[in-house]
């Protein structure tokens, strides 16, 4: 059993978290807007509190100054990730090929109860119960009847007979059962 000190462990941490795959997605806005996001939480708060209609009139009056000067940001943002595209280093051709197709988002995996599957062991028992119910044996009443598998079965050996166009030998049950 290894045992790290706290520094130790601390840079290791900090190491994953500089170097993850997905950078975090923390929108930095500047301290201009994020003050007035403080001040519309306050006025908002007094409104709320003493119901005086000139703090909403300013709660509604920063609320749409704040909305601008996002949209004004994350714009000018876009503009200057645009420009900085280089055909150089590439990041021109993979920006076209995102924007080229359309996004779709891959729904998370979820297990029997409906939640979703977070942990790498829970994502394996999820996709191993969802193998093992597609892979297992048919079990419907009809081919109980004597008819039906009689047919199904000659249709098969009929198949298996033929000639193939690749010239492949058939696959033998002990093939199969040994795989």
């Amino acid at each position: 059993m290894v045992i790290l000190s706290a520094q130790d462990v601390l840079q290791y941490f900090s190491d994953i978290v500089q170097h993850s795959k997905y950078p975090s997605n923390i929108m930095e806005l500047p301290i201009g807007i994020r003050d007035k996001i403080h001040l519309r939480n306050y006025f908002r708060r007094q409104w709320q509190r003493t119901r005086d209609p000139e703090f909403r009139r300013e709660f509604y009056k920063i609320k749409d100054e704040i909305a601008a000067e996002t949209k004004q940001h994350l714009l000018q943002k876009r503009a200057d990730q645009i420009a900085s595209f280089t055909p150089d280093s590439r990041s021109l051709w993979r920006r076209s090929k995102l924007l080229r197709k359309p996004y779709s988002p891959i729904p998370p995996l979820r297990g029997e109860t409906g939640h979703p599957a977070l942990a790498p062991i829970e994502k394996a028992e999820v996709l191993a119960d969802s193998l093992r119910k597609q892979f297992e044996p048919n079990t419907d009443p009809i081919f109980d009847n004597p008819i039906v598998s009689g047919k199904v079965h000659e249709v098969v050996e009929s198949f298996a007979n033929s000639p193939h166009i690749n010239n492949l030998s058939s696959v033998t049950a002990s093939e199969v059962s040994d795989f």
